[in-house]
């Protein structure tokens, strides 16, 4: 899948304690940018740049009875009725055009045939976490549900990163990230205090993702769960 930077060079330089003017380290940060991104993608889940996004879920038992002893047609009281059942998406900021083709096929097959009407499911695109709901019953499957979609933030064609469309906190995420990573590098911050031996006072600061604490606190609303099923 397409993966591109957060942010550009020159959103990170002005921040770090390099010169003004000085390009020496512009390849080291644009580097960094990309792994920065990547970290930031695998923490949370998901992936930011506009593409065409293929997701297939299990599904799940989507019925339930209902007990109706008022309407006069309903002879035994007994009614059965779907239950909505929302799963998240990975993308952010679905788009509705192209439209979202939703299928569903406990055989696995999705052909033409299995292509669910726009109303028998509910979009909802929200920034951080878009999810579909579905509006009809379902039966137990491993891969019953496909959904093909279009999301992400689109690519700003003089930087050819997502430093325009892309949220703030998620921008400044990245630029912590790779000042993070660019100053690790320095010999005097590499290792932990017993690799340096005594006298180190400077300790590593990581999550389980290899985050600063700071961006990983920053990244908590866009973090998707680990089931597709909210």
């Amino acid at each position: 899948m397409i993966s591109k930077p957060l942010v550009s060079v020159a959103d990170v330089r002005p921040l770090m304690a390099i010169r003004a003017g000085d390009e020496d380290y512009d390849d080291r940060i644009r580097g960094l940018i990309a792994i920065a991104t990547q970290q930031i993608e695998t923490a949370t889940g998901r992936k930011f740049t506009r593409q065409e996004f293929t997701q297939v879920f299990p599904t799940y038992d989507g019925m339930q009875v209902q007990y109706d002893f008022g309407s006069p047609g309903n002879v035994d009281g007994v009614l059965a009725s779907f239950r909505p059942i929302r799963y998240n998406l990975r993308g952010c900021e679905i788009q509705t055009s192209p439209a979202m083709q939703v299928f569903y096929d406990p055989r696995e097959e999705y052909g033409a045939d299995t292509l669910r009407e726009d109303f028998d499911y509910m979009i909802r695109p929200t920034a951080e976490q878009g999810y579909i709901e579905l509006r009809f019953g379902t039966a137990e499957t491993p891969a019953g549900l496909k959904v093909i979609y279009t999301a992400g933030y689109e690519v700003d064609t003089d930087s050819d990163t997502l430093r325009v469309a892309a949220p703030e906190d998620l921008r400044y995420a990245c630029v912590l990230q790779t000042i993070f990573l660019f100053n690790r590098l320095a010999p005097s911050n590499i290792g932990i205090d017993i690799d340096r031996g005594e006298g180190a006072t400077m300790k590593a600061r990581f999550t389980s993702r290899g985050l600063a604490p700071e961006v990983g606190m920053m990244l908590v609303g866009y973090r998707q769960p680990r089931m597709g099923r909210v």
